[in-house]
């Protein structure tokens, strides 16, 4: 159980997070109305990013109050801990049936949805609403998050609604910030975005690793549900006692120096048999699953946090709201098409820790295969449109040396050290899934983000040569390389209807970040009417896309 009576000192936030914090204040200068969404990358600390705004809301609203909902109560815990970090004097409470908690006259309130939407009379006087894990709020008028928003909304129509996720899509429904068929968005625009990369190079994050595996669960033939991989197919597929021994026999030489390993599995079966082959070996092995008694599953997280089990098999129930930096090993033997949960099974090894130095990854389900490094995966931006099969071909290659994944960018592969020559491109998708080995190098290594010091800094008014649509480009001249750097703001980018596409909005959350004050403009040549309000930035970090410089983050 989470030791939810302690205040620890505040603490300082880091300067990505503060920037956070200011862009949402920053957009509710320029709208009341809006409701901004954050996306901090798993690990990032997006638990004291929501603290903080906790904090500066009560300041700048005196008498209203902020309920911060979440689907598991684990994340209640770390939420509300975080927050007591951040402000330890504002009132704060839990209202959540599974922590056995049901405080609703703090100021501040940390619930799980399925208790504040039962008793949302209890919460009068809400001027903003928080919602972690935003991803899982429905496009549609529906569902309990849904239902929270109205009920509160219907007492005080003024009440306003952040989101934090480190994926700002829905497989089923695409960009959050934008509206799926007929369906509104309830986030107007993505107030700060930062890459994992970025936070791999700074430190953050810690880099992942991955060696070949011998063996592959195939998918030929499972069933997909809007898209994802039916469970009850994979399961059919996929758990059965010569495959899972067959990978388990795979694992156990490549985990002999590791700490603390997370299996993410197909089913409540499938995890307790994977956790049973490996207690054949000798190695402290549990099975935690929704089946799993709050009590034991809790005795479970907290001995595996300790290192007193090596090995934690799950199914679906760890893939958010579970924070143990110490994870050092996640192993992929669940099959998604979908990239978010994809993205969050492996955040959970990407968290720093005193004495770890990477995390080990190994994909025996062909998820590296189907959506890349985990920085380098495209989301479901689409609305109203099925996403295509995934398939990361044209970002991969294999390194002929040692079989690493790598992305197409790499000379050097970083696990064995050899040059990477044009043949390791990896030809068709059956060769990646089907030779000896499915998992290789998961996450870009840091030293793939260059950093540049920036000498100078130019704007163009361009015009794209397919649309004709005009855009806003800016031109960084840096250090060190002979061709400049460039950017496009599309800010006049507009949907069938009208209204501000993704790009204009992405254009908008740019300008953000490299100005300090005013509403972002609304059209090119608006923005270049305004052009001295940017600051040029004394440092910026990028990646080689194909020929061309991908921006990452700026320092100013």
């Amino acid at each position: 159980m989470l030791a939810l009576q302690e205040k620890p000192k505040p603490i300082t936030l880091r300067w990505y997070q503060q920037d956070a914090v200011d862009s949402v204040f920053r957009i509710w200068n320029e709208d009341e109305e809006a409701s901004p969404l954050i996306v901090i990358p798993t690990g990032g600390g997006k638990s004291l990013t929501l603290a903080e705004i906790c904090r500066r809301f009560i300041a700048a609203y005196p008498g209203k109050r902020i309920l911060s909902i979440v689907h598991v109560r684990e994340l209640v815990g770390q939420n509300y801990m975080s927050f007591r970090k951040t402000a330890p004097d504002i009132s704060a409470g839990i209202f959540s049936a599974s922590l056995g908690r049901k405080d609703s006259n703090a100021l501040v309130t940390f619930g799980t949805v399925q208790s504040v939407v039962r008793a949302l009379e209890r919460f009068r006087n809400v001027g903003l609403i928080l919602i972690d894990e935003a991803h899982l709020v429905p496009h549609t008028d529906d569902g309990q998050y849904r239902a929270v928003i109205k009920g509160i909304r219907e007492m005080n129509p003024d009440c306003k609604v952040v989101g934090c996720t480190a994926t700002p899509w829905r497989m089923n429904s695409g960009n959050l910030c934008e509206p799926h068929g007929d369906a509104p968005a309830l986030f107007t625009e993505v107030a700060f975005e930062l890459s994992v990369l970025q936070l791999l190079r700074e430190g953050y994050l810690c880099p992942a690793v991955a060696k070949p595996t011998k063996v592959y669960m195939s998918t030929d033939g499972v069933k997909k549900k809007g898209g994802e991989f039916s469970e009850t197919d994979l399961d059919k597929k996929l758990n059965n006692d010569k495959l899972n021994g067959e990978i388990v026999a795979d694992i156990v030489p490549q985990i002999a120096d590791r700490r603390s390993v997370l299996v993410f599995a197909v089913s409540v079966d499938h995890a307790e048999r994977l956790r049973d082959h490996f207690r054949r070996y000798g190695i402290s092995a549990e099975a935690v699953s929704g089946e799993t008694p709050p009590a034991t599953r809790d005795n479970y997280l907290q001995r595996f946090k300790r290192g007193q089990i090596k090995v934690l098999t799950n199914c679906a129930v760890l893939t958010t709201g579970f924070d143990a930096p110490e994870t050092d090993c996640v192993i992929f033997c669940r099959p998604t098409n979908s990239p978010g949960l994809y993205l969050q099974m492996a955040g959970r090894g990407l968290r720093i820790a005193e004495g770890k130095s990477d995390c080990l990854m190994l994909d025996y389900a062909g998820n590296v295969v189907r959506h890349g490094l985990v920085d380098m995966v495209k989301g479901v931006f689409k609305r109203g449109k099925r996403q295509k099969e995934p398939d990361a071909s044209d970002e991969l290659k294999l390194c002929v040396a040692c079989g690493t994944f790598l992305s197409r960018e790499t000379k050097v592969c970083h696990a064995c050290g050899q040059e990477v020559v044009s043949n390791g491109m990896i030809q068709d998708r059956e060769s990646k899934l089907f030779k000896q080995q499915t998992a290789g190098k998961i996450a870009t290594q840091r030293e793939e983000l260059q950093e540049f010091s920036v000498e100078y800094m130019q704007y163009f008014k361009h015009q794209s040569k397919q649309s004709g649509t005009p855009m806003l480009k800016l031109r960084y001249t840096v250090h060190g390389e002979p061709f400049p750097i460039d950017e496009f703001l599309l800010f006049d980018h507009k949907t069938e209807d009208g209204a501000p596409a993704w790009p204009a909005k992405k254009a908008r959350t740019m300008w953000r970040r490299l100005t300090t004050q005013g509403k972002p403009p609304l059209t090119v040549d608006e923005a270049i009417g305004r052009i001295m309000e940017l600051r040029k930035p004394a440092k910026l970090w990028a990646r080689k896309d194909g020929s061309f410089w991908r921006v990452e983050g700026f320092a100013f």
